[in-house]
């Protein structure tokens, strides 16, 4: 009799071993998954700040040189590049205004609604609200003083991003017209 008791509970034993195994080679597993997603996610995000912050240095290093008598903006060059983004309604939909997809040539893809009119509108009117802040941070707020200065007046632009809408959201959002930025419900709530 003793000789059972003691092979089922070693059978016993060897099945808890069984479960304990196959929950710690499952968690192993999950854990890795989500380490990978994170990589991949934190590349894509991290080549995008990348570009920020060496526009926003080369812009705070050009206007510290741009003051005074010695006028050296033109030595320091900007780092900055024009951000592209394709706005689109279809999970297909490209924008070929901008060519192909390549390592040179990086365009963003965001969707907007393609099913309810008003709200893919509000999704476009907000992207540009949210370029337009962007751009004016990254641009030092108006309190750097980083382009060329010479005896007459000059006015300068930097497009920080082209914002391009597909075939199919094109139809959906018909005409924007510049005082609607000013009418979005953000600035209604809060001012």
């Amino acid at each position: 009799m003793k000789k059972k008791k003691s092979f089922k509970i070693k059978k016993k034993i060897s099945k808890k071993g069984e479960v304990m195994t196959d929950s710690t080679v499952n968690t192993i597993l999950l854990i890795l998954a989500f380490v990978v997603i994170l990589v991949i996610i934190g590349v894509i995000a991290y080549k995008t700040l990348v570009q920020e912050r060496s526009c926003e240095d080369s812009i705070v290093m050009r206007s510290s040189v741009n003051s005074g008598l010695l006028q050296l903006s033109r030595v320091v060059p900007l780092q900055c590049t024009t951000e592209k983004v394709c706005l689109t309604s279809s999970s297909q939909g490209t924008c070929p205004t901008f060519g192909v997809a390549s390592k040179d040539n990086d365009i963003q893809k965001k969707s907007v609604d393609g099913n309810n009119p008003d709200k893919a509108k509000q999704q476009v009117l907000d992207e540009i609200a949210d370029d337009l802040y962007q751009c004016h941070h990254m641009l030092g707020e108006g309190q750097l003083n980083f382009m060329p200065q010479g005896m007459t007046t000059k006015n300068y632009c930097l497009i920080c991003s082209r914002l391009v809408l597909d075939d199919k959201a094109k139809q959906e959002v018909s005409n924007i017209k510049y005082g609607e930025l000013y009418q979005l419900p953000f600035y209604e709530e809060n001012f």
